[in-house]
Order: C-alpha cells, then structure tokens, then sequence
C-alpha cells in the first residue's frame, strides 16, 4: 500500500529534531475509496421497495453493497428487527428492489461503493415506510443491522 509521508519542508537533520506529531502519514487508498451515494427517491407497490441512488460525478465505483433493516417501534423506541433485513453485496446497478416486506412497516436502507481499492463509506440511511405507496423518502441518522435474508431484484447495470 502506498503511503504519503507529509513534512514541514525543512532539511533532514531538522526532521529528526522534529516531534513525531510534525510527521503524519496519509494512505493513498483512503483518497480512491468511492465517496457515499445518495439515496434520492423509493417507490413502494404491495409488499415491494424500490430506491434509486446516484454517486457524485467522476466517483470510481464498481459495484454497490445495499443493506436493510426494518425499524420496530416498542414504547416509542426505535429499533431494528432481526428477522427482517440483510445486506447485498455486489449490486451493479443505481435501483434496488425488494420484496416480501411486511405492510405498514418502515425500513431504513443504506447503500455503499466498492472499487478495486476497498469498500467506501455508508449513505446517510433512508426510512422508506411501506404505508400506501409512499414516495418521498427521508434520510436518517441512525445505523443498520446485517440479519436476515429477503427477495431482491437489480435494475439498469452500470457502464
């Protein structure tokens, strides 16, 4: 792994004299690890989901990994069921689809980029409600479990 080394400009006896806090490293993959893509839009038919997200332009992704969760309020908690979720690792395309979601349940998806370099940082996580087709979605703040398993179809592959 290549590794930038950052110092102050001055000559080499001086670096030495340095304090070590003078000195800092910056690895090179952190600067080519996809930025997070933005959930933008759901559409919600029956017991299906579908979001679209999009990726900032000249971002270098190669597939996407969608998790999902679905939210259970108990006494006016919030938190995520076990039995309803999963990730999805290796998505090729900007729509993710799906089904067997449990009705009047709401559910919070977070997507991710992956490039040759490593796996990039998670989107802010977006709560679909499967309450009679919403549309509009609302990113949230809070993070996602990884258990279970349900049905999922890719839309529209990537160039």
């Amino acid at each position: 792994m290549n590794t930038f080394h950052c110092h102050t400009g001055r000559s080499h006896d001086d670096l030495e004299a340095l304090p070590s806090s003078r000195n800092f490293s910056v690895k090179v993959q952190d600067f080519l690890l996809p930025r997070p893509p933005i959930i933008y839009q759901h559409i919600v038919l029956e017991d299906t989901a579908k979001i679209y997200w999009m990726v900032p332009i000249g971002e270098n992704t190669d597939v996407f990994d969608v998790q999902f969760q679905e939210v259970v309020y108990n006494d006016s908690r919030m938190s995520l069921s076990q039995e309803q979720g999963g990730l999805f690792p290796g998505v090729k395309s900007c729509t993710f689809e799906v089904g067997c979601l449990n009705p009047c349940s709401e559910y919070l998806f977070r997507v991710r980029g992956v490039n040759i370099n490593g796996e990039g940082e998670w989107s802010y996580p977006y709560r679909v409600s499967m309450l009679s087709g919403a549309i509009a979605g609302q990113p949230v703040n809070q993070g996602l479990a990884t258990q279970g398993l349900c049905s999922y179809k890719l839309h529209r592959q990537l160039n």
